[in-house]
């Protein structure tokens, strides 16, 4: 192998390391900037998402209370880097969207009860969380990799999956694409034209994603970081 093909593999291999590390895998490998976004039109939605549980102050929640709203999720752990870092965030997006309808919800997952709740008083949660008791996140039919952690799923009015993060995320990213969802927008404003797409691919699929950096624009990369497919779920970033 050549200098300069050796040098592209490594370049390669370091990027596809970056959105892995996006999110905390087992080992609570940190992130910092906002993980990829994955887009799912309306004609594309699956079914409502099916979730009910305890929440970390022993009440009993189900997520079908928020039927007719738009509902961010959002799997975090206190043990998560990236969480720590997203926390305030969220609660700043959920401020600045309860006045509209949007219903905020948690999920902790792989935690303990005492270390869940100091981090929820540390970063002033003031949303609820289900406490995960390992069947959880099997609601979300593989929308959810086991180890990407966070993650943060838009749902729209009808309950279903309709955006998501892998990784961290800030306020900026979670306000504009809940904003999208509310106006039924199927595309958000950072991928319409303009946004890099692979060579040849009809602008209708290049349309269908996008990839937020820390400054909330798309990469410069020529290659989508997903394929659409009726099951957006098929296939792991």
């Amino acid at each position: 192998m050549s200098f300069r093909s050796c040098r592209t593999a490594t370049v390669a291999v370091v990027s596809v390391l970056g959105i892995l590390l996006g999110a905390c895998g087992s080992s609570g490998a940190a992130g910092g900037s906002d993980g990829p976004v994955t887009i799912v039109p309306p004609a594309a939605r699956a079914e409502p998402v099916d979730l009910s549980g305890k929440t970390l102050d022993s009440a009993s929640l189900d997520i079908a209370e928020f039927r007719g709203d738009v509902v961010v999720l959002n799997v975090w752990g206190s043990w998560c880097p990236p969480c720590r870092k997203e926390a305030p965030e969220l609660e700043r997006a959920y401020r600045s969207l309860r006045p509209r309808g949007v219903q905020f919800l948690g999920i902790d997952t792989r935690d303990n009860a005492a270390a869940a709740s100091a981090f929820v008083v540390r970063f002033g949660i003031t949303y609820p969380s289900l406490v995960d008791d390992g069947t959880l996140l099997l609601a979300f039919r593989g929308a959810v990799p086991a180890a990407a952690v966070p993650t943060t799923l838009v749902l729209d009015r009808a309950g279903r999956i309709a955006a998501r993060v892998v990784g961290g995320t800030d306020a900026t990213t979670v306000e504009g694409l809940v904003g999208d969802v509310l106006s039924g927008a199927s595309v958000p404003a950072a991928s319409r034209p303009g946004a890099p797409r692979s060579e040849g691919a009809p602008a209708s699929e290049a349309a269908l994603w996008a990839v937020h950096s820390s400054r909330r624009r798309a990469t410069s990369s020529s290659t989508p970081p997903f394929s659409y497919t009726p099951s957006p779920w098929s296939r792991s970033l």
